[in-house]
Protein backbone atom coordinates (compact mmCIF):
# COMPACT_ATOMS: atom_id res chain seq x y z
CA UNK A 1 0.00 0.00 0.00
CA UNK A 2 2.98 2.16 0.58
CA UNK A 3 4.50 1.60 -2.62
CA UNK A 4 1.33 2.68 -4.31
CA UNK A 5 1.23 6.26 -2.21
CA UNK A 6 4.42 7.30 -2.76
CA UNK A 7 3.77 5.46 -7.01
CA UNK A 8 0.93 7.86 -7.40
CA UNK A 9 2.23 10.82 -5.56
CA UNK A 10 5.55 10.52 -7.72
CA UNK A 11 3.46 10.06 -10.52
CA UNK A 12 1.41 13.34 -9.66
CA UNK A 13 4.42 15.38 -8.92
CA UNK A 14 5.81 14.31 -12.71
CA UNK A 15 2.47 15.23 -14.57
CA UNK A 16 1.95 18.64 -13.05
CA UNK A 17 5.52 19.74 -13.56
CA UNK A 18 4.69 18.15 -17.34
CA UNK A 19 1.88 20.40 -17.58
CA UNK A 20 3.84 23.56 -16.36
CA UNK A 21 6.14 22.76 -18.50
CA UNK A 22 4.00 22.78 -21.57
CA UNK A 23 2.02 25.99 -20.50
CA UNK A 24 5.54 27.85 -20.15
CA UNK A 25 6.41 26.58 -23.69
CA UNK A 26 3.61 28.53 -25.40
CA UNK A 27 4.56 30.44 -28.62
CA UNK A 28 3.43 33.19 -30.42
CA UNK A 29 3.52 34.86 -33.76
CA UNK A 30 3.58 38.37 -34.28
CA UNK A 31 4.96 40.63 -37.23
CA UNK A 32 5.09 44.53 -36.89
CA UNK A 33 3.12 46.42 -39.04
CA UNK A 34 3.10 50.18 -40.63
CA UNK A 35 -0.14 52.12 -40.39
CA UNK A 36 -1.71 55.25 -41.51
CA UNK A 37 -3.27 57.32 -38.70
CA UNK A 38 -5.15 59.98 -39.38
CA UNK A 39 -6.16 62.52 -36.62
CA UNK A 40 -8.70 64.67 -37.78
CA UNK A 41 -8.26 64.20 -41.47
CA UNK A 42 -4.51 65.38 -40.52
CA UNK A 43 -1.97 62.98 -41.09
CA UNK A 44 -0.02 61.47 -38.01
CA UNK A 45 3.18 59.15 -37.42
CA UNK A 46 3.80 56.72 -35.04
CA UNK A 47 7.57 56.85 -33.45
CA UNK A 48 6.83 53.17 -32.45
CA UNK A 49 5.77 50.36 -34.62
CA UNK A 50 2.89 48.70 -33.71
CA UNK A 51 2.99 44.70 -33.29
CA UNK A 52 0.09 42.79 -34.66
CA UNK A 53 -0.44 39.30 -32.56
CA UNK A 54 -3.53 37.11 -34.61
CA UNK A 55 -4.92 39.57 -36.45
CA UNK A 56 -5.20 42.12 -33.65
CA UNK A 57 -3.04 45.48 -33.87
CA UNK A 58 -1.20 46.16 -30.55
CA UNK A 59 -0.41 50.31 -30.16
CA UNK A 60 2.11 52.14 -27.79
CA UNK A 61 -0.84 53.70 -25.26
CA UNK A 62 1.07 56.82 -24.59
CA UNK A 63 2.11 57.62 -27.92
CA UNK A 64 -1.96 57.22 -29.24
CA UNK A 65 -3.23 59.46 -26.52
CA UNK A 66 -1.20 62.45 -27.34
CA UNK A 67 -2.09 61.91 -31.15
CA UNK A 68 -5.28 62.38 -30.07
CA UNK A 69 -4.69 65.52 -27.85
CA UNK A 70 -4.75 63.34 -24.27
CA UNK A 71 -2.62 62.89 -21.25
CA UNK A 72 -1.59 59.52 -20.11
CA UNK A 73 -0.66 58.96 -16.29
CA UNK A 74 -0.23 55.69 -14.99
CA UNK A 75 -0.06 54.88 -11.59
CA UNK A 76 2.29 52.43 -10.97
CA UNK A 77 0.80 50.94 -7.59
CA UNK A 78 -2.70 50.45 -8.54
CA UNK A 79 -1.51 49.67 -12.10
CA UNK A 80 -4.37 52.05 -13.52
CA UNK A 81 -4.04 53.91 -16.69
CA UNK A 82 -5.57 57.41 -16.72
CA UNK A 83 -6.29 59.02 -19.68
CA UNK A 84 -6.99 62.84 -19.70
CA UNK A 85 -8.00 65.77 -21.87
CA UNK A 86 -5.85 68.20 -22.45
CA UNK A 87 -8.23 71.41 -23.12
CA UNK A 88 -7.30 73.64 -26.15
CA UNK A 89 -6.53 76.61 -23.55
CA UNK A 90 -7.51 79.90 -23.92
CA UNK A 91 -9.02 81.02 -27.54
CA UNK A 92 -8.97 84.61 -26.71
CA UNK A 93 -5.13 85.42 -26.19
CA UNK A 94 -3.99 87.34 -28.31
CA UNK A 95 -2.12 86.95 -31.78
CA UNK A 96 0.63 89.19 -30.53
CA UNK A 97 1.45 87.12 -27.35
CA UNK A 98 1.86 83.51 -29.53
CA UNK A 99 5.30 83.93 -30.93
CA UNK A 100 8.22 81.80 -31.82
CA UNK A 101 8.68 80.13 -28.21
CA UNK A 102 5.67 78.64 -28.58
CA UNK A 103 5.58 74.67 -29.28
CA UNK A 104 3.46 71.78 -29.63
CA UNK A 105 3.03 70.04 -26.17
CA UNK A 106 3.48 66.79 -27.12
CA UNK A 107 6.26 67.25 -29.01
CA UNK A 108 8.02 69.00 -26.08
CA UNK A 109 7.23 66.23 -23.65
CA UNK A 110 8.64 63.87 -26.29
CA UNK A 111 11.74 66.21 -27.05
CA UNK A 112 12.58 66.41 -22.89
CA UNK A 113 12.04 62.56 -22.69
CA UNK A 114 14.65 62.01 -25.28
CA UNK A 115 17.31 64.54 -24.40
CA UNK A 116 17.24 63.61 -21.17
CA UNK A 117 17.22 59.73 -21.70
CA UNK A 118 14.40 59.69 -19.04
CA UNK A 119 13.34 56.59 -17.26
CA UNK A 120 9.61 55.72 -17.50
CA UNK A 121 8.75 56.38 -14.14
CA UNK A 122 10.54 59.84 -14.49
CA UNK A 123 8.59 61.18 -17.26
CA UNK A 124 7.17 64.83 -17.43
CA UNK A 125 3.68 65.72 -17.70
CA UNK A 126 1.78 68.47 -18.56
CA UNK A 127 -1.19 69.40 -16.66
CA UNK A 128 -3.89 72.43 -17.48
CA UNK A 129 -5.96 74.04 -14.80
CA UNK A 130 -9.76 74.33 -15.23
CA UNK A 131 -10.15 77.95 -13.71
CA UNK A 132 -6.63 79.25 -15.95
CA UNK A 133 -6.69 77.80 -19.02
CA UNK A 134 -4.03 80.13 -20.52
CA UNK A 135 -1.99 77.92 -18.09
CA UNK A 136 -0.08 75.13 -17.96
CA UNK A 137 2.14 73.50 -15.23
CA UNK A 138 5.05 70.87 -16.45
CA UNK A 139 6.37 68.64 -13.76
CA UNK A 140 10.45 68.14 -14.89
CA UNK A 141 12.92 66.19 -12.75
CA UNK A 142 10.76 67.21 -9.76
CA UNK A 143 10.13 70.85 -10.76
CA UNK A 144 7.16 72.68 -11.65
CA UNK A 145 6.70 74.77 -14.12
CA UNK A 146 4.02 77.27 -14.94
CA UNK A 147 3.82 77.67 -18.89
CA UNK A 148 1.67 79.67 -20.92
CA UNK A 149 -0.81 77.40 -22.95
CA UNK A 150 -3.33 78.38 -26.20
CA UNK A 151 -4.42 75.97 -28.80
CA UNK A 152 -2.43 72.67 -27.72
CA UNK A 153 1.11 74.69 -27.41
CA UNK A 154 2.85 75.91 -24.80
CA UNK A 155 5.06 78.75 -23.98
CA UNK A 156 8.51 77.66 -23.34
CA UNK A 157 10.03 80.43 -22.31
CA UNK A 158 11.13 79.61 -18.82
CA UNK A 159 12.42 76.60 -20.24
CA UNK A 160 14.89 78.65 -21.89
CA UNK A 161 15.68 80.94 -19.11
CA UNK A 162 16.39 78.15 -16.90
CA UNK A 163 18.48 76.30 -19.12
CA UNK A 164 15.98 73.45 -19.81
CA UNK A 165 16.23 74.02 -22.87
CA UNK A 166 18.67 75.66 -25.51
CA UNK A 167 18.34 78.07 -28.54
CA UNK A 168 19.55 74.75 -30.96
CA UNK A 169 16.57 72.53 -28.80
CA UNK A 170 14.19 74.76 -29.59
CA UNK A 171 14.82 75.29 -33.08
CA UNK A 172 14.35 71.32 -32.98
CA UNK A 173 11.18 71.83 -31.63
CA UNK A 174 9.61 73.97 -34.57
Amino acid sequence: MKKLIISLSVGMLLGSAATALAASNETVQATFAKFVFKVNGQEKELKTTPLVVDGTSYLPVREVAGLLGYELKYDEETRTINLDNIPKGDDKMPPAEINKNFVNHRVLLDFLVEKYKMAYKDWPSLGVYPDKPSEASLKFNGEIHILKFADGLVDVSPLLENGILSAQDLEKLQ
